[in-house]
């Protein structure tokens, strides 16, 4: 957050230099990983084909990054801008706190095309009208107190109660880069609220998933109709990056009244939810953010989804990743 509203070219260049050296050691090490496992499966009497699946599972697990529920979420290069999105809708989306990285993603897990839209298989719980049961916000407040209340300083418990107020437009502007030269207060805030989510990310209380739903709408500068924009944004299997701070609710009413025009509507299962009742502006929204940097993967598009509105069905990537390795059992227990 902090590079978008201040950093510049020099250090970008230095950022990326630093990524292509972690990603030569980090590719190294998975190849050495993967000779071990292949020289292992053979000393027992492995055939060829057997040894070089084991070669291929310990390069993944090597070069993924683990997740709480035992699995591993693989590294992927993926190209950005995306072939299918092109460069000017990526940048338009982009812009709009959408980092699509296109249909091009949509085979990474295949357990999403296994699932084919089952939405119970997920975690997700829903009734008539397709109306989803979202997880219960006293409970998401309570497990999350000691981290708000203890670990989180007050500049930072402040920058939160600031986003949920009346300038949250501004600060997601300056976080985008619809505003290139953000007030000093708003690169304070921003700043702090970067500090607490790096706290969040390294002390995250929360280890069920949690549902989540979000009312919004088509960004302004796409081009194309709703049902073009959910397809090319949405395909199912493809990774949405959430890049700006992104509220949801536990409420529906809440998520209903935020959907602008044209709407559309998210359903998220994930443990990055951070709630903020308890030191929001409006504690009746029942709010919980998702920080900027959420990597979340579509599951299904319904087009006439909740009250008629287009829904995307989005879980975050390490609960898909458990998924695909055989261990999220915890990706069904509601929060």
């Amino acid at each position: 957050l902090t590079d978008s509203v201040g950093g510049g070219p020099a250090r970008a260049d230095i950022h990326d230099g630093i990524k292509r050296h972690r990603r030569v050691l980090r590719e190294k090490a998975a190849a050495d990983a993967g000779e071990q496992a292949r020289a292992t499966a053979l000393a027992v009497g492995a055939t060829t084909a057997e040894a070089d699946a084991a070669y291929a599972k310990a390069h993944r697990r090597a070069l993924g990054t683990q997740t709480v529920g035992g699995g591993t979420i693989p590294h992927f290069d993926h190209d950005i801008p995306p072939q299918s999105l092109g460069a000017d809708n990526h940048a338009s989306l982009w812009r709009s706190g959408i980092r699509a990285y296109g249909k091009e993603t949509a085979d990474d897990y295949p357990v999403i095309a296994q699932r084919a839209g089952d939405l119970k298989a997920w975690g997700f719980t829903t009734g008539p009208g397709g109306h989803v049961q979202t997880s219960n916000i006293g409970a998401l407040t309570t497990s999350n107190t000691q981290f708000v209340q203890k670990v989180l300083s007050y500049q930072e418990r402040s920058a939160l109660t600031t986003y949920t107020g009346g300038s949250y437009r501004s600060i997601n502007a300056a976080i985008t880069g619809r505003d290139a030269n953000p007030s000093g207060h708003i690169k304070t805030v921003v700043s702090q609220l970067d500090s607490a989510f790096d706290k969040f990310r390294g002390h995250n209380p929360n280890q069920a998933p949690m549902t989540l739903v979000r009312g919004t709408q088509v960004p302004s500068g796409w081009k194309g109709s709703t049902e073009e924009y959910i397809d090319s944004a949405f395909t199912v299997g493809s990774r949405m990056e959430i890049g700006k701070v992104t509220s949801f609710s536990t409420n529906h009413g809440t998520a209903h009244n935020f959907a602008g025009h044209p709407p559309y509507m998210m359903v998220v299962r994930t443990r990055d939810g951070l709630p903020v009742k308890s030191i929001s502006s409006y504690s009746s929204e029942d709010e919980v953010v998702l920080p900027m940097g959420t990597h979340l993967r579509c599951v299904k598009v319904d087009h006439h989804g909740i009250s008629g509105r287009p829904t995307v069905y989005m879980v975050a990537e390490d609960l898909v990743a458990e998924a695909a390795d055989g261990t999220g059992g915890s990706a069904t227990t509601a929060a």
